[in-house]
């Protein structure tokens, strides 16, 4: 049985305060490398093959907190990346109200479109995951890209908020997969 662990990076400062960060390579703050820990915590005492991680800075510290606690080697692939926003990366809603206006929305900002992330995404997935068998590969990534991985494998999955460290399992039996686990920050609990 193949077993994919989606897991979204920990948490930044811009996360923190709503702030864009599309390809910005923004660290972990010290928040974040806590909930990492936690969430290493959790999983060390499983048995995982490798780490595929995203190459902006957030996922790959992510990553490399995972690895260095569970002995793993994390494989960097561009294709996991967040959504690129554009002129938009970098500003909060304040920003943009004052910049473009209230109708910032209806204007063209350069934000990468759905079609070129699902393809990307859909890429990685066929290239990678699918011709895996009875591995146990961890995923780092970012919220968009992990729901549009979700939407491939489960088709009549609805994209939803996607929590910071959140775990979410997949399992494939002969050529099916299935939702074990999701969205889940149990280990987070522990911090609080």
């Amino acid at each position: 049985m193949t077993t994919l662990a989606l897991i979204r990076h920990g948490i930044t400062e811009w996360n923190e305060i709503n702030k864009l960060q599309g390809h910005q390579n923004i660290p972990l703050s010290e928040k974040g490398k806590e909930q990492v820990l936690a969430l290493a915590n959790r999983l060390v005492g499983e048995k995982w093959d490798i780490i595929y991680s995203s190459d902006l800075q957030r996922a790959k510290e992510t990553a490399n907190i995972l690895a260095e606690k569970m002995g793993l080697q994390v494989m960097i692939d561009k294709r996991l990346r967040e959504r690129y926003f554009g002129r938009l990366e970098g500003t909060i809603e304040i920003d943009r109200m004052a910049q473009w206006g209230k109708y910032w929305r209806e204007l063209h900002h350069g934000i990468e479109e759905n079609e070129k992330i699902e393809l990307r995404v859909a890429q990685f997935f066929y290239d990678i995951i699918h011709p895996l068998n009875e591995k146990k590969i961890i995923v780092i990534s970012h919220g968009i890209t992990i729901n549009k991985m979700l939407k491939i494998i489960l088709k009549d999955y609805n994209e939803i908020e996607i929590h910071n460290t959140s775990v979410s399992i997949l399992k494939k039996n002969d050529h099916e997969w299935f939702l074990h686990l999701f969205n889940c920050t149990e280990h987070l609990k522990k911090m609080m």
